[in-house]
């Protein structure tokens, strides 16, 4: 295992009068190139994993604003008042606070559902050089087990379930055909979540300049950290081109 990166905790307004807490990984201000990774680990072992990949995007001189959106999101947010959109506002947050900062090109990845709001929030982000989404579902009967769903009362998975159908009527699909980022579609062959077949519909759905990375044996969860540093490898020498033109 690679040693961690150092961090700062950041903060800046989110939705509804909330305030967002994100780590800025080094080098800081110091760096030419910025990326926002968005997630949704919120267990103890899967943000080692997020560490993990800020850490081997730092080495390559990409310093990264790591946020867990999962968090945000269920500040003051009920299970049943839960939309997709407010990742999306939260994304749009995070995005504004480093153009304001740093008035850079900036690489946006997005783990599983997150990697949705990624790919939608990005077409009000001007100064993306680059998307990666890594384990994101493009088939709307996935989301529902990525929120922990089957531990809530019916009634309330229920009304999980239509929020999330509600969000996901728009198809995904007919976005990205309109997307005009260089796009990396990073995907394990053994997601035991969502299955690889997203990954080849997300690809196939996208313009050029885009590619697809298949990853052998990482779970759904990023708890490998030698195949989470591969990634990150993987993924900063795909997006530096990008972000140096």
């Amino acid at each position: 295992m690679t040693t961690s990166m150092p961090n700062r905790e950041v903060s800046f307004p989110g939705r509804m009068n909330t305030r967002i807490v994100a780590h800025l990984t080094y080098p800081y201000e110091d760096g030419k190139y910025f990326a926002i990774f968005a997630h949704s680990l919120n267990c103890a072992e899967a943000n080692k994993s997020a560490q993990e990949l800020a850490t081997e995007l730092g080495r390559a001189g990409i310093s990264t604003l790591c946020i867990n959106l999962a968090d945000s999101n269920s500040a003051g947010v009920s299970h049943q008042s839960f939309k997709l959109s407010n990742y999306i506002q939260d994304l749009l947050m995070a995005y504004e606070y480093l153009d304001k900062n740093y008035k850079t090109q900036t690489l946006l990845i997005g783990h599983s559902i997150v990697g949705v709001a990624v790919l939608t929030a990005s077409q009000h982000m001007p100064n993306v050089a680059a998307i990666a989404t890594i384990a994101a579902p493009a088939d709307p009967a996935h989301i529902s087990h990525l929120f922990g769903v089957a531990q809530v009362g019916s009634k309330e998975r229920d009304e999980v379930r239509l929020a999330v159908e509600r969000a996901q009527r728009v198809s995904l699909s007919h976005q990205l055909s309109y997307l005009n980022k260089p796009y990396l579609v990073v995907h394990s062959l053994v997601d035991e979540v969502v299955d690889f077949e997203n990954a080849t519909d997300l690809f196939n759905a996208a313009r050029e300049p885009k590619r697809l990375l298949p990853v052998d044996t990482l779970d759904h969860m990023m708890t490998r950290p030698s195949e989470v540093q591969k990634i990150g490898a993987e993924i900063a020498s795909w997006a530096l081109p990008f972000l140096k033109k």
